[in-house]
């Protein structure tokens, strides 16, 4: 292993993914919106005398618009929405069927001239959740994809940084043709 670690080509190859990974990574966990990936929320609530679980979904699509699924008693239904970003603020505007382009552009200008008719619609929003402005932490909504995301890249990103570092050492070495200190132990040729 050692042997391989201390080839220049391995060393560039891991030091560039490091880098690049390390981009990527707090690039996707500094975004204000997860796109493509699903906010959800589940609760059960009371009709009458039964108890049904209902699920809400949202999947920003792009910077405009995104697909709301609710799931009720076994039915689903999915419908595209409107929204308006801010910041780390979104205020959901109408159903895409409902409102023409030019009705969102007239909505969003109203939005841009009145920040106090943008802020008491929005609700914050993150990488890894939707928070309403409630009392209630149990209505906030969660990204799991983003989650999983962030643990399994982090520990993919580790790896590639210790590799990257123990070929970096083993190349160093290598060239001056003596022994490094690592750790405790004298690592030799």
């Amino acid at each position: 292993m050692k042997k391989f670690l201390s080839k220049m080509w391995v060393m560039i190859v891991l030091l560039v993914l490091a880098v690049g990974g390390l981009a990527l990574y707090i690039g996707m966990l500094a975004r204000p919106i997860s796109y493509g990936m699903a906010y959800t929320y589940s609760d059960t609530v009371s009709v009458g005398v039964e108890e049904t679980t209902m699920e809400m979904r949202l999947k920003f699509k792009n910077s405009s618009k995104v697909d709301m699924t609710i799931k009720s008693e076994g039915t689903e239904s999915t419908v595209e929405m409107w929204y308006y970003r801010e910041g780390r603020k979104i205020a959901l505007l109408s159903y895409v069927n409902e409102m023409t382009e030019d009705e969102y552009n007239q909505a969003v200008e109203s939005f841009k001239a009145d920040k106090t008719l943008f802020e008491n619609s929005a609700v914050e929003i993150n990488a890894f959740k939707i928070k309403a402005d409630t009392e209630d932490s149990m209505s906030d909504m969660k990204c799991n994809g983003a989650v999983v995301f962030a643990v399994v890249w982090g520990v993919v990103e580790l790896a590639l940084i210790a590799f990257g570092t123990l070929s970096l050492v083993f190349f160093l070495k290598n060239r001056k043709g003596g022994t490094v200190q690592v750790s405790d132990t004298s690592v030799a040729e």
